[in-house]
């Protein structure tokens, strides 16, 4: 059998119990918060573009905090932009958005699918 989070084949089962399903408690975590981004980007697609926007913005944020990033909000949206990342030395505009940028980009663009994934574009330090 192999872990549900990471397809990596899974330690010797235990005689008695429940089968396992992951490998370590970091996958089961990982497994869980990715089911958890699911369900809230399926909230978000139910409620009126403007909410829905506020709500990918805030699934982005706490992806990136999770990733050891800080993320700020920004108090002037130019062109659509709300956030912005602080890369360690530079300030970087933060764009959420539902599709992939049509060409390379000089700021960093978030794009979150509809099963819940976010991909990113123009930053190198957040891929994967």
């Amino acid at each position: 059998m192999t872990c549900q989070h990471c397809n990596k084949e899974l330690p010797p089962a235990a005689p008695t119990g429940r089968p396992r399903l992951y490998c370590d408690v970091t996958c089961r975590h990982a497994a869980y918060a990715t089911d958890s981004v699911r369900v809230l980007v399926k909230r978000a697609n139910a409620q009126p573009p403007t909410f829905r926007l506020a709500a990918y913005e805030a699934l982005v944020m706490a992806d990136l905090a999770s990733r050891g990033h800080t993320v700020y909000m920004a108090l002037i949206r130019p062109a659509g932009v709300g956030l912005v990342l602080d890369d360690g030395g530079w300030l970087r505009r933060l764009e959420v958005t539902t599709r992939p940028p049509a060409s390379d980009v000089e700021h960093v663009v978030a794009v979150v699918a509809a099963e819940g994934r976010i991909d990113y574009f123009g930053f190198d330090v957040l891929k994967d």
